[in-house]
This record gives structure tokens, C-alpha cells and sequence, in this order.
């Protein structure tokens, strides 16, 4: 599908164990696919968000998957919520020893300005953003932190407060930061967008729900909140002129034909 749609470069944000030898495999069997950028499987702290990450306890584990990694042959190092400043600073100092990019999830104890100060490449969706946007943004972010259930039950509600205390002149500096900093800023706005959507007819109803089946489906199909309120500080890091990527969460978002619904028009209507 991402062929016929004219999709010839994907970055696969939760690679595989060993993406040198998932490249081979791919070759002998002679399919036909995109040009696959391959991440480290995911890394986090503890406690994990899902049970198929790489748990790092310490600098000195983190320090260590960065390395076994990139003998794997994985692209890029892709990095979560629930690390601890240590791992996660461990993590950016040791790529940059081995030349392996970091990109991922800002995590919770790490900032926005700290994370594209200190090299992480991209920030996917819009979580830390809004955080970093806000006058509360200490206060809140040391709430997060201090959630140990990885529910977005608890998160939401932070969030929310993020938005709410939303400070424009915060938002330029932070872009102005991200532009100095060379770091790509990826909202995943055709995620909110199904978000935003979830309960109109028209969603509900689109044609390209057929290429979904199962437990995939019903995930696509799932009514959820609004995420419109995301996307107040993206029109300002689109108008800023950020490096921003076009890329969907495959779990909760259209087929590729998605892709064709340009971020930027998007983020310029906000």
C-alpha cells in the first residue's frame, strides 16, 4: 500500500532486535517495499508503557543498548516516556559516541528545551510541547513524573492544564530553539485528526477503513476525546518554520493514503 500510494521512505519508530538481520530477511524473501529506516526497539524506564520494550535501570544498561544497537544496524535510537535524566542523558552522550541518531518521546523528566538542546534529532507527536509552552510547565511536568500508572487517564488531565496555561511568546522561543538546534518536530497530526474525528459519520464511513481488520479496526473505529486543542501550537511551529515530518501512528490512523493530507496545510489552518 504505501507504494501504490507513492510512499517511498518509512521510518519504522519500533524496529526490531537485530535490524541487520530483519533486513536480510526482507531481501531474501524479494518484496517489494519502501525504503525502511529502521529504530531500536523502543527504550524506556521503568515502569514500561508496553511489555516489548527495552527497559534500562540505569545509565550504565542505557549506555549499553545504545551500543549493542548499533551493531544491530538500527538506524536511530528511539526513546520513551518513563526514563530517568541519567538514562536518558547516558543515552544522547553514548550516540553520540557511536554516531547513531536519538529520537523518540521526550521523556517526562527531561524538557523540550533540554531535549533539542542536547541533540535528540526529533520529537514525535506533540506531548512535550505543550509542556514546554506553559507557565506551569515545572509544576506539571514534576506531576507527570510523579505518576507511576502509565494510563493516560492520569496524563490527560495534565495535559489538558498544559494547554490551558499556554503561553505564546513560550511557544516562539521554543521553536526558535528547535530552529537553532536543527531538531524536526513530528505532531503525527493525522493521529489527532482521528482523533478529532472519531465520532463523525463521514470518518466513520470513509472507504479506507476496509484495509483494517480485527483488533486494528476496532482501534480506528474507537470514539475518543477531541484533539483539536493539539493543535493550537503547531500552526505557530509550522508559521515558525520548524523541520516538521509527515507520519502516522499505524495503531490509531488511516492507511498511507493519509500521508497525502499535508501537514502543513493542516497545521497552517490552526
Amino acid at each position: 500500500m504505501y507504494l501504490v500510494n507513492g510512499v517511498t521512505g518509512v521510518r519504522e519508530m519500533s524496529g526490531p532486535f537485530d535490524a541487520s538481520e530483519f533486513r536480510s530477511k526482507l531481501a531474501t524473501e524479494k518484496r517489494d517495499t519502501p525504503h525502511l529506516f529502521l529504530a531500536s526497539p523502543i527504550v524506556d524506564g521503568s515502569p514500561p508503557r508496553n511489555p516489548d520494550q527495552i527497559v534500562v535501570k540505569n545509565a550504565e544498561e542505557a549506555r549499553y543498548v545504545v551500543q549493542a544497537q548499533k551493531r544491530a544496524g538500527a538506524d536511530f535510537i528511539k526513546v520513551m516516556d518513563r526514563l530517568s535524566r541519567d538514562e536518558y542523558f547516558a543515552i544522547i552522550d553514548e550516540a553520540k559516541r557511536q554516531d547513531i541518531t536519538v529520537v523518540g518521546h521526550v521523556p517526562f523528566a527531561i524538557s523540550a528545551w533540554e531535549a533539542s538542546a542536547s541533540g535528540q534529532k526529533s520529537i514525535e507527536h506533540v506531548h512535550a510541547v505543550p509542556l514546554a509552552c506553559s507557565t506551569r510547565e515545572a509544576e506539571l511536568r514534576a506531576r507527570l513524573v510523579a505518576t507511576r500508572e502509565n494510563s493516560w487517564k492520569l496524563w490527560n488531565p495534565i495535559y489538558m492544564e498544559a494547554y490551558e496555561s499556554y503561553s505564546d511568546a513560550k511557544c516562539q522561543q521554543l521553536f526558535a530553539e528547535f530552529r537553532r538546534n536543527g531538531t524536526w518536530s513530528v505532531p503525527t497530526l493525522i493521529v489527532y485528526r482521528s482523533t478529532a474525528m472519531s465520532s463523525d459519520p463521514q470518518f466513520r464511513n470513509d472507504d479506507r477503513l476496509r484495509y483494517f481488520g480485527g483488533q486494528m479496526r476496532g482501534h480506528a473505529l474507537k470514539k475518543r476525546c477531541d484533539g483539536t486543542s493539539k493543535l493550537r501550537p503547531l500552526g505557530l511551529c509550522h508559521r515558525t518554520r520548524i523541520a516538521e515530518s509527515a507520519e502516522m501512528d499505524g495503531r490509531s490512523s488511516l492507511p498511507c493514503r493519509s500521508v497525502s493530507k499535508s501537514l502543513a496545510s493542516e497545521a497552517a489552518q490552526c
